[in-house]
């Protein structure tokens, strides 16, 4: 050992360092370990036990704020909100002015008419730090510490308030101590105000992180992230730090990026990544430290070095730890599992054979979606239920069916549909509907086929895996991949069950809905005379000016509140209104129709939902407009936007034109909200409102 590291060792072990939730003995086994072995990564640390790096902001925020701002109207972007802005101008004929449509920057990110792998990566970027956005701007408040010292890789999940399985009694607490003895580094955030209170020779000869139960001071870690260290089979006295890409403890924007680029600069020139992607691809570089990995080897060595081209792991070696290739590969893929949270989505995994060395580890996985066919409020005929669309190469074939296609393939008749042309043209439209109505992107990029379980009480929507949807795959990575992208559709779960339903109903799988009933979506644009209508969206809007409004106390006016306010008032009006002002047409005429069913078509109220449509009212004050007011006079805007999420069928159709005929009764209800609750604007025509609309809030 170097007399250097020897100080270091002996001022971090003869001060009786007891850690708050690691016995003693851990820390005289890890003192014993490394008392005759070099601290690792001399080349990149000196003689320096710890390294301070300034966090920087992320490429990604830059490269999506440069993107989003090319999007047609493209206004502002709001940070606070996560929200993209755009100003529309109005057509006159619809009351002209300004209207803002404000937009998810997720939202705004998958509309970008990019590469999908460059889509993925920004939407990938969006999930892990949306909440640190307003942030970005003001990011010299962290630093990140980088440290070799062993007693702070044993702590790793130790300090402030990270927790783990490598905490003391946790499953992998034996992975922290192989890191101390044999690993490599970790890399801390703290605050910088807070690093600035330690002095060098503290910094890099004393215990810096707080342990109050043995009232010692220092910092407190915001978050921590691993460096695996990799030996060289070529030369041992040769190791290479790579970073793990899971960070513990708060997601900071900018803190793996920081990492990454530290080391790349530090290890590396522009001519290493062809000599270690050889290196990689005949094994020889091998892990060390604990055996724990929250990703495979290629996976982090991609991250590394920003490429796709390193594929698979590596052989691990650590001392005390010995487990084969094949149970390493079990570890990651049982980790993963474990760590993700599906609510309505299933995966699962199974190892296959390998052979004896080790060199061709693989598995099997596979995913699905449940549907409980009991909620959904439908009867879905027993002809789509007695489909076997299970077969994935049957399913892909039914979803490019197109017997008018240029391609003989195209043309062809999957082999248990030789019969019925006429199913496999519908279950075929049936497919390309769903996909078409599902915003969230499952049914283009995972649905694979469906499963019809026991009784017909749950259908599985089948999520494709590995390479052509084989289910097979040689890296751990792929699957930590395939989590991940279930847990975002997870979180979709409804709007994929309204676009299934939509799908169904619209190709006649649904008992309670005819077929002559469906209407043309094209129809309904020709036809509305008062709102705008988007049929890509199932949109429709409108938006008028509803003139001056005296504000007596300007400093209780808050335009978030105000909103609130309408988006949670205005749908219950709106219901009401339909309920009482609306009569649908009768399917039979009112010579046929008995009294019984006269006073079930004038007394069924129904919720928006029954309807099949959902709202959104929103206002805003318009300074533009400023001139020729008096003080404390202002414009308000009010825009009110009607979504139709089920199926066009005459009964909406019916609906949404008695809505557009109606269309001044909406905008009433909108202006008593706002003048009556929002501002307190006591008038005639305040009162007159009242008298009208006051019945539709209750």
């Amino acid at each position: 050992m170097r007399d250097n590291d020897s100080l270091i060792l002996e001022n971090l072990y003869t001060k009786k360092i007891l850690l708050n939730e690691i016995s003693s003995e851990f820390v005289d086994e890890v003192k014993d370990a490394v008392e005759d072995k070099e601290l690792p990564f001399n080349n990149i640390f000196g003689d320096k036990l710890r390294i301070k790096v300034p966090l920087k902001g992320t490429g990604e925020y830059s490269d999506i704020l440069d993107k989003i701002s090319q999007i047609k109207n493209f206004d502002h972007f709001d940070s606070e909100k996560k929200e993209v802005v755009k100003k529309i101008e109005v057509d006159p004929k619809y009351g002209g002015g300004v209207k803002y449509q404000k937009i998810n920057l997720g939202r705004a990110i998958s509309s970008l008419n990019i590469p999908e792998d460059e889509k993925k990566k920004m939407l990938d970027w969006f999930a892990n730090y949306s909440s640190n956005i307003p942030e970005m701007e003001n990011m010299g408040k962290y630093t990140i510490v980088i440290t070799r010292s062993p007693i702070d890789l044993l702590r790793m999940s130790d300090i402030g308030s990270i927790r783990s399985c490598h905490s003391q009694g946790g499953q992998y607490f034996h992975c922290a101590i192989s890191e101390a003895k044999n690993g490599g580094a970790i890399a801390y955030l703290v605050k910088t105000s807070d690093l600035k209170e330690l002095s060098e020779d503290e910094f890099q000869n004393e215990e810096i992180f707080s342990d109050p139960q043995r009232n010692v001071e220092g910092l407190n870690a915001i978050s921590r992230l691993r460096i695996r260290r990799y030996r060289s089979e070529n030369d041992p006295n040769v190791s290479i730090a790579i970073p793990e890409t899971r960070i513990y403890g708060e997601r900071i924007s900018g803190f793996y990026d920081t990492i990454r680029n530290f080391f790349n600069t530090s290890q590396f020139s522009e001519n290493d990544l062809d000599r270690i992607s050889s290196e990689f691809r005949n094994k020889k570089w091998v892990r060390t430290g604990g055996s724990y990995s929250d990703s495979s080897d290629s996976h982090l060595f991609n991250q590394m070095f920003n490429t796709n081209i390193f594929y698979g792991s590596l052989e691990h070696d650590s001392e005390g730890e010995s487990e084969s290739r094949a149970d390493q590969f079990e570890d990651e893929l049982r980790h993963f599992q474990n760590n993700t949270r599906l609510n309505h989505f299933s995966a699962s995994y199974n190892m296959a054979d390998y052979d004896g060395d080790g060199d061709d580890v693989y598995y099997d996985a596979w995913g699905a979606l449940s549907i409980d066919t009991s909620s959904l409020g439908i009867d879905i005929s027993d002809e789509f239920l007695s489909l076997d669309l299970n077969d994935y190469y049957e399913f892909d074939q039914l979803r490019r069916y197109n017997p008018s296609g240029e391609r003989e393939w195209e043309r062809r008749l999957p082999y248990g549909y030789k019969d019925n042309e006429n199913l496999a043209r519908r279950v075929s439209r049936f497919i390309k509907d769903f996909k078409e109505f599902d915003p969230s992107g499952f049914s283009d990029q995972m649905f694979s086929g469906i499963y019809i379980g026991h009784d017909n009480s749950t259908i599985h929507l089948n999520c494709c895996f590995g390479d052509d949807c084989g289910g097979t795959s040689l890296n751990t990575d792929d699957y930590r991949y395939f989590l991940r992208e279930l847990e975002g559709y997870d979180s979709e779960y409804e709007g994929i069950v309204k676009a299934f339903v939509k799908a169904l109903k619209k190709n006649g799988f649904v008992e309670n809905i005819k077929q002559e009933d469906i209407r043309d979506e094209d129809t309904l644009e020709d036809d509305i005379k008062n709102f705008n209508v988007d049929i890509g969206d199932s949109n429709l809007y409108t938006s008028k000016r509803i003139g001056l409004v005296l504000i007596a106390d300007e400093s209780k006016y808050n335009e978030k509140q105000a909103n609130d306010y309408i988006k949670g008032k205005y749908p219950i009006f709106l219901q009401n209104y339909i309920n009482t002002v609306y009569r649908p047409q009768p399917k039979e005429s009112p010579s046929q129709m008995k009294f019984k069913g006269f006073v079930e078509s004038v007394q069924n109220r129904k919720t928006l939902d029954d309807w099949g449509i959902r709202v959104d009212a929103s206002f805003s004050t318009d300074s533009s407009r400023s001139y020729n007011l008096k003080e404390g006079q202002k414009y308000v805007d009010v825009t009110l936007n009607l979504y139709y999420e089920d199926v066009m069928t005459n009964e909406l159709y019916d609906l949404l034109i008695f809505l557009d005929n109606s269309v001044e009764d909406l905008m009433n209800g909108a202006r008593y909200i706002i003048f009556q609750d929002v501002f307190g604007v006591k008038s005639q025509y305040v009162d007159n409102l009242k008298k009208v609309f006051q019945k539709y809030f209750i």
